[in-house]
């Protein structure tokens, strides 16, 4: 089974974010939302190693799924640009999943037409072709995540 990990290097009220290195060589930045202890919807997940496998989701269709996370269901990795605290006035995009980007960014409000920023937020950029390069390059297979 394939190894990923994720290294988180900063948490914020913009959110959690890391470095993700699969071991075939892809390395991209991951955003997650800020850490609440386990909060559902408003937390990202504990550290760990989890099972990772592919799935579908009514939400996102296709995508990976995380096993086993201790009071949590629906885990998944899936695009988004921002993860910011709700609580606080940012905007998230997701509800306790995890992110890939190109890069880690601060994204100012009207940057992104449809999300509805009061103010400056840092966030991940290319998020959509990043998660469709890992998926791709992964094959859909099976992996197991350290989170770090």
């Amino acid at each position: 089974m394939r190894t990923v990990r994720i290294k988180r290097q900063e948490c914020s009220e913009h959110g959690t974010f890391g470095v993700l290195t699969a071991d075939t060589g892809f390395s991209c930045v991951t955003g997650e939302l800020p850490d609440k202890n386990n909060q559902q919807s408003i937390s990202c997940i504990p550290k760990g190693t989890y099972t990772v496998k592919w799935g579908v989701s009514p939400k996102y269709g296709p995508c990976y799924h995380v096993q086993n996370v201790p009071g949590r269901s629906h885990v998944l990795i899936h695009p988004a640009n921002l993860m910011g605290d709700k609580q606080k006035g940012y905007v998230a995009q997701l509800e306790g999943c995890i992110a890939l980007g190109k890069s880690k960014e601060t994204f100012s409000p009207g940057s992104i037409p449809t999300l509805p920023m009061k103010q400056p937020q840092k966030g991940v950029s290319a998020s959509k072709q990043t998660v469709e390069n890992f998926v791709k390059l992964l094959g859909q297979q099976d992996f197991q995540l350290i989170i770090e």
